[in-house]
């Protein structure tokens, strides 16, 4: 006899698997920023704090996380990072505007990694209820540049999610990379 999966039992399913991958990208993180001795410091500007969280609970807010700031607006993005106006005439969902916010940050605060987390999400057509988001991820380690732009579809709260699942994802990759034997 087959059995059936109700939609709502399916989706349970599928959360316990997102649980279990964030919580093992949490723990392989964790050990790579021991491991690394590095600071860390965030600026998000799409994200609502939640890649701080995160990072604050993947660290266990020890020394290594020096935290970070969460400037959605053009007026808290030049009173928190002093963002010149030209930086802040490009649209947040380029590399330029990145590399000024990663500049900023590196003059504001001292720190080992910088990682940022900006984009825009455009608003769904009345045929559609998700909407698509661009966002960028840029970290600079060892004085390095990375700067990832993806296009992510879903509602504001899963678009969000997936940005900061993006941005763990690239600094685990490079903490992996830069650390000895990676």
């Amino acid at each position: 006899m087959k059995e059936s999966v109700t939609s709502a039992g399916f989706q349970d399913v599928i959360d316990l698997a997102v649980i279990h991958l964030d919580r093992s990208i949490d723990t392989e993180l964790s050990g790579l920023i021991k491991r690394s001795k590095k600071t860390i410091v965030v600026v998000e500007t799409i994200t609502n704090g939640a890649l701080c969280n995160r990072l604050s609970r993947i660290t266990r807010a020890t020394d290594q996380f020096l935290g970070g700031l969460v400037c959605p607006t053009t007026l808290s993005q030049m009173r928190l990072l002093a963002m010149p106006v030209p930086i802040l005439k490009h649209h947040p969902a380029t590399s330029a505007f990145v590399e000024g916010v990663l500049e900023c940050i590196e003059r504001r605060m001292k720190s080992d990694i910088y990682v940022t987390v900006t984009g825009v999400q455009h608003q769904p057509d009345l045929s559609s209820i998700k909407r698509k988001g661009v966002i960028i991820v840029g970290i600079q380690y060892d004085g390095e540049r990375r700067i990832k732009q993806l296009e992510l579809e879903g509602d504001a709260t899963t678009i969000r999610n997936k940005a900061v699942q993006a941005a763990l994802m690239i600094l685990k990759q490079w903490l992996s990379a830069k650390s000895p034997g990676g």
